[in-house]
């Protein structure tokens, strides 16, 4: 006699069960990633009419700061000039 070991361990049923988790998991991150660029975003315009005012007012161009979003990750990158 044969035993097949999928239905004795639910492996179907337990995979499914991981694979909801994982979905409410990766929802759950996905606002906090929508929150938290909005927060980047609002700080990037901050920062570059900061850095305008500066640029107006003689400040070398090298002391200045810059952040930058990377097209291909979405990810911020402090640069500095």
């Amino acid at each position: 006699m044969q035993v097949d070991a999928a239905k004795c361990y639910n492996i179907p049923r337990t995979i499914n069960e991981q694979q909801e988790k994982l979905n409410e998991v990766s929802k759950w991150v996905e606002q906090y990633q929508d929150f938290w660029n909005k927060k980047l975003d609002a700080i990037e315009n901050y920062l570059n009419v900061i850095q305008t005012k500066k640029s107006k007012y003689g400040k070398p161009q090298h002391q200045q700061t810059l952040i930058e979003k990377s097209s291909s990750s979405g990810y911020y990158q402090h640069l500095k000039h």
